[in-house]
């Protein structure tokens, strides 16, 4: 996840932007599908997201994807006035806890500056529509 998070952290800087991405790992090979045409529908990449670790039987799962961050934990980020944009790299292995790596960024005169840095912790007590989607 450290790797990913490095390498993505790169390209934002690079290209001003990061695809969504899945990452699929089954029998030690990587499976890599774009997520851009369903991310703007969140139940309807949750779907797609499940589907697609469900059909593969995936021993492993990680996404890479750019989110915002809410300041309070009763709102949600996208109705928070003061929410943060994050590059986020989430993974899981099967039958364990999944690893979160983040950080937040700001877009200034068409650059990428990261004001924070980046904070990595296990997901197990995490909440979320894409987090620990393995089954045990």
């Amino acid at each position: 996840v450290e790797a990913m998070m490095e390498y993505h952290k790169k390209m934002l800087k690079k290209d001003k932007e990061v695809q969504p991405m899945l990452f699929i790992l089954k029998d030690e090979q990587m499976h890599m599908f774009m997520l851009s045409s369903v991310m703007d529908d969140k139940d309807n990449a949750e779907t797609c997201i499940k589907a697609l670790i469900k059909e593969t039987e995936a021993d492993a799962y990680f996404m890479v994807t750019e989110a915002w961050e809410g300041t309070k934990l009763n709102i949600a980020p996208s109705e928070d006035p003061n929410h943060k944009e994050i590059l986020m790299v989430y993974g899981q292995v099967k039958g364990e806890s999944g690893i979160i790596s983040k950080t937040q960024f700001m877009k200034f005169d068409g650059e990428i500056r990261f004001t924070g840095p980046v904070d990595t912790l296990e997901s197990a007590e995490m909440q979320g529509r894409f987090i620990n989607l393995l089954a045990s």
